[in-house]
């Protein structure tokens, strides 16, 4: 009993400090002895868009296509058929890559990552 009443009386007091005290006087930071409100009344904001000229800005590459997943199947030059992924921008691009390695491309399809509707409830 003794132990709530001393709870419920802090909450009461911090609920009062919070939200029940006089917006009028500011208070105090005890080490500076300046008004918590001082520093915002002044902008001491400074940007310096200097950086955007800088050597390491003008270093950046910009960003690469997002390559999706292909499903594949290719048979090399004895006929033997072998199946795997390969990551590539487009389909074609996809393809190409692995008649350039030496193969028939049989079939390719992009791999369904994920669901094609997330959203929906299982």
């Amino acid at each position: 009993m003794g132990t709530t009443l001393v709870a419920i009386l802090f909450l009461a007091g911090v609920f009062w400090l919070v939200f029940l005290r006089s917006p009028g006087v500011p208070p105090q930071d005890a080490s500076l002895n300046i008004p918590l409100n001082a520093a915002y009344n002044q902008s001491n904001l400074a940007i310096n868009l200097g950086i955007i000229d800088s050597d390491k800005v003008r270093s950046l590459e910009p960003f690469t296509v997002i390559e999706a997943v292909f499903t594949y199947t290719v048979e090399d030059k004895e006929k033997k058929q072998t199946s795997g992924n390969i990551t590539a921008p487009t389909k074609d691009i996809a393809q190409k890559n692995l008649e350039a390695a030496g193969f028939t491309v049989v079939s390719i399809e992009e791999m369904n990552i994920g669901r094609s509707e997330p959203f929906v409830p299982y």
